[in-house]
């Protein structure tokens, strides 16, 4: 039970992890400065993040 309690706290670590690089992200999109091929990376690296997120959550809950 143990080592069930230890690989959720894990994957609560790598899920507020992930938060904070789409915080991150999502704040640096939002700069007035960015060109088209920095809005399309940052966009395509937030997308991607999210996609983990997702993965990591059903592996949890399904």
């Amino acid at each position: 039970m143990e080592a069930s309690s230890q690989c959720c706290e894990a994957r609560a670590e790598q899920i507020a992890r992930l938060l904070a690089v789409i915080e991150r992200d999502l704040a640096f999109i939002g700069h007035d400065h960015l060109t088209k091929a920095d809005l399309h990376r940052e966009l395509h690296a937030v997308t991607w993040n999210r996609r983990r997120m997702a993965a990591m959550l059903a592996t949890i809950f399904l």
